[in-house]
């Protein structure tokens, strides 16, 4: 059933992305890795969010894509977006799989902290793994993922035609047609 956004109608697709690229964006920026490391004074605590590792970098530009082509084609109608070689509904499919892939590999890798903090691991009170931002990042992925799958019966949204924005050129020179071949003796 289609909602009423800003005078759009959103497909339930459309929304499912819609809400996944947005908590995406904010989990980011949560912890997505915690460690407590005890001290002569107690413990010292500490997090890391996605942008700590390469992996959490990619989620992150995934989700830039993700929200501006969103953006594009939902609320400024005006721009014209040259033709694609993908429908939306693809891309977004893609988006929200490698978001889930690089959430995944930031969780088995441990953001690449686990080794960090391996000096520490003998102590008694030491802790390190991931936190819950990492997933509530493969919460969000996954909506962006099966909104996409859900877009694919949504209408493509009409583009410019890719010739279109190329500039005019010469035509290619006319070749004479081949010689016919000499009489048989």
């Amino acid at each position: 059933m289609p909602v009423n956004v800003a005078g759009k109608q959103l497909s339930n697709g459309a929304l499912a992305v819609a809400a996944g690229l947005i908590v995406g964006l904010v989990t980011t920026f949560l912890p997505w890795h915690s460690t407590t490391v005890p001290t002569a004074f107690g413990a010292d605590s500490g997090s890391h969010d996605a942008l700590g590792y390469w992996s959490g970098w990619i989620f992150f530009l995934a989700i830039l894509v993700g929200i501006a082509l969103f953006v594009m084609r939902t609320f400024m109608p005006q721009v014209s977006i040259p033709a694609l070689p993908f429908t939306d509904a693809m891309i977004y499919l893609g988006v929200g799989v490698v978001m889930i892939l690089c959430a995944l590999l930031w969780l088995v890798t441990g953001g690449g902290y686990s080794s960090l903090y391996a000096v520490y691991s003998d102590l008694p009170g030491y802790s390190s793994g991931p936190s819950f931002g990492v997933f509530i990042g493969i919460i969000a992925a996954v909506a962006v993922a099966a909104g996409g799958y859900l877009m694919k019966s949504d209408p493509q949204p009409a583009t410019r035609a890719l010739g279109s924005y190329q500039t005019a050129s010469n035509p290619p020179p006319v070749m004479p047609p081949p010689a016919p071949p000499p009489p048989a003796s």
